[in-house]
């Protein structure tokens, strides 16, 4: 970090969780990349980590936070929150947060969800530290499984279409892959002159 630091003029402190995530920096090797397809962009962003409350759910719960957080760390999903409303509402940040805030709030998240299945559970529900539904399979959805986890983390059915219409557009980019991205491992490159 400290050499793309001096080997990026203008590249602020705080760029790994502050600039956006289309920023990019020219790495040792002399290749480029966006900030976003560094896996510390994602060590430091999005930490909305999910674990299964029982062993059957662990690979479907670990693949769909995985892909969840992929997607939330793209240009696009930035993009998204940007151009859906200009203010949305979280609850404990406000009624009219500018879209900015909004990305950022959730850019920031840093929050650890159980996550259950059950036929006591009639619907797909969140709230607290958790979110439950009727099966496994449910949280192979990603419309599902993120606007769950979102009124978790202060993101209600008013939230002005976080929960919703971009929640969509969530399960869509998962059909159409866009998790699948290569990311660079910044610590497993070789600095020059060493």
């Amino acid at each position: 970090m400290a050499w793309i630091k001096a080997n990026n003029p203008g590249l602020p402190d705080n760029f790994m969780t502050h600039s956006p995530p289309d920023t990019v920096i020219k790495l040792p090797n002399g290749q480029t990349t966006p900030i976003f397809k560094t896996t510390q962009f994602l060590d430091s962003n999005f930490r909305l980590t999910f674990f299964a409350r029982q062993k059957d759910g662990e690979s479907i719960v670990g693949e769909s936070e995985r892909r969840l957080r992929l997607l939330l760390a793209t240009p696009d999903f930035q993009e998204r929150m940007k151009t859906h409303k200009p203010e949305y509402r979280i609850d404990g940040v406000g009624n009219h947060v500018p879209a900015g805030e909004a990305y950022a709030y959730i850019r920031h998240i840093n929050r650890n969800l159980g996550a259950t299945a059950g036929k006591q559970y009639h619907a797909p529900v969140g709230g607290g530290g958790g979110i439950a539904a009727p099966s496994w399979a449910v949280w192979k959805a990603m419309n599902l499984f993120w606007h769950e986890a979102c009124h978790c983390i202060g993101i209600g059915h008013n939230s002005g279409g976080i929960s919703g219409p971009i929640a969509g557009t969530l399960k869509q980019w998962d059909h159409k892959k866009k998790w699948n991205y290569d990311r660079i491992d910044l610590n497993s490159l070789t600095i020059p002159g060493n």
